[in-house]
């Protein structure tokens, strides 16, 4: 049989949702020993945001790819009653100037971007949900298609999407909520995978492949050219626990391994106390897990 061509290391990244992103690269760097591929940074549509300049300079100056979670809520509206952001209002034109300049603002940027609108639109906490506000998987899907029209003519921006796989007790699980629903005929030129092990009490304690792996398959499975070059991680991380360490060690195995490949970026800000879902998702303060994350990436 003919050689089987080397797999290339799949990159990584890790954010820890501090003030300074330039510090945050630093921190990095120095408690793993290596500089992160990506970059992650939040953008709200409420209020018009940008990507800060910021980002922009810190991923220029250590050539990294920006992951751009742009989302779309009203803070302090709960998402079925957030019909300011629903698919038909956005479809309505009425963000549309918005978009043009955040379109413009990513082009002159001229680092690669990873655009993430409606992170997570099969959960029920995102007013673009099918089961929210009115929407249908062929109005989401129309939604973000005209969204990703502003980004056309741009090539260092790619618009994707990210799917929730959380290990949440209470999922949508109605038929339209499927994953393939969000996916076919979007024409996303990525699928990212957010899952997280929130663990006792709210959930059971669950490996990465078990969060990760039913999306994964049901992505897979689509047929759509090239599909499995196009799965990423784009968000994940581990609760504390006296498992987390092994959880993390099989999670990065997982990403590694798993087909060609999937390129990553966990997700270690400290959100403990912010609500009862919330954990302290960091891991550079947790010898053990920062050794198994170390081993996984370097």
């Amino acid at each position: 049989s003919s050689p089987q061509p080397e797999r290339q290391r799949p990159r990584w990244g890790y954010f820890t949702g501090g003030p300074d992103i330039a510090e945050e690269v630093q921190t990095v760097q120095d408690a793993i020993g290596a500089v992160p591929d990506f970059l992650t940074t939040f953008v709200g549509w409420h209020g018009e945001g940008q990507i800060p300049e910021a980002v922009i300079e810190t991923a220029r100056a250590h050539k990294q790819t920006v992951i751009v979670f742009w989302e779309v809520y009203t803070p302090g509206v709960f998402p079925s009653e957030d019909s300011a952001f629903s698919c038909n209002e956005i479809l309505s034109g009425r963000y549309d100037e918005y978009l043009e300049q955040f379109a413009q603002t990513a082009g002159r940027a001229g680092v690669p971007i990873l655009l993430i609108p409606f992170p997570e639109p099969n959960g029920k906490w995102t007013p673009q949900c099918v089961v929210t506000n009115g929407n249908t998987a062929e109005s989401f899907r129309s939604a973000f298609k005209h969204t990703a029209s502003f980004f056309d003519n741009l090539p260092n921006v790619r618009v994707g999407l990210a799917m929730n796989s959380n290990s949440v007790p209470d999922p949508v699980t109605a038929p339209e909520n499927a994953i393939s629903e969000y996916v076919l005929g979007s024409g996303a030129e990525f699928v990212g995978i957010d899952g997280f092990n929130f663990g006792p009490p709210q959930a059971p304690w669950l490996s990465a492949a078990a969060i990760l792996g039913p999306a994964v398959a049901e992505i897979e499975e689509l047929k759509i050219e090239g599909i499995a070059e196009k799965i990423m991680v784009t968000s994940f991380g581990c609760a504390l626990g006296e498992a987390r360490v092994v959880w993390i060690e099989e999670a990065l195995a997982y990403v590694r391994t798993h087909g060609a490949g999937f390129d990553f970026s966990y997700f270690g800000e400290n959100k403990a106390g912010q609500s009862d879902w919330e954990r302290d998702w960091g891991i550079l303060n947790d010898p053990n897990a920062l050794k198994a994350f170390r081993d996984g990436v370097v």
